[in-house]
């Protein structure tokens, strides 16, 4: 499995191995395109098996933004099914910490909905810490078909420091 920056020829075979929601691909590439962010790819085997977004700019909801102006967001992450519990997630995590830390970030954060324990006890296994900023109503997921639901749960801000 190796993780690499998505690439224009990525594109095609993105929409046909990790359905998502119309064009979304494209729009995740052009922020790497426009040095916004990193559209991270785990491949296996020539295929790819999971993605994360880290945007550069943070996370587009005021009350963080005010407090952290300057943080890297995990936007988005996701792991075909058939591929999950491999290490992948832990791979494409650490990938985009060394992006932030070459670029000289001094922390990075992410949404996490507070009931998903597996995600929690990952995040928390890289350092991150519930930042205390209370709980966002919803967030959006990916369904294995490809539609975009927002969840009703209660996500909550977690956040690493590289110092």
């Amino acid at each position: 499995m190796n993780i690499q920056k998505c690439r224009k020829k990525d594109l095609n075979v993105l929409n046909k191995c990790l359905p998502m929601v119309k064009n979304k691909h494209q729009w995740r590439f052009d922020i790497q395109k426009q040095n916004k962010g990193a559209y991270l790819i785990a491949w296996q085997n020539n295929r790819p098996v999971g993605c994360l977004v880290l945007l550069f700019e943070g996370v587009d909801i005021a009350k963080i933004k005010n407090i952290l102006p300057t943080c890297p967001d995990i936007n988005y992450l996701y792991i075909h099914e058939d591929y999950r519990k491999r290490g992948i997630a832990t791979s494409l995590i650490k990938e985009a910490c060394e992006i932030c830390v070459k670029n000289g970030y001094r922390q990075i954060g992410l949404l996490v909905d507070k009931n998903n324990k597996l995600a929690i006890e990952l995040y928390i296994s890289f350092g991150f810490k519930n930042s205390n900023f209370g709980g966002f109503p919803g967030i959006n997921i990916t369904l294995k078909n490809g539609k975009e639901i927002r969840k009703r749960e209660v996500a909550e801000y977690w956040i690493k420091d590289f110092s």
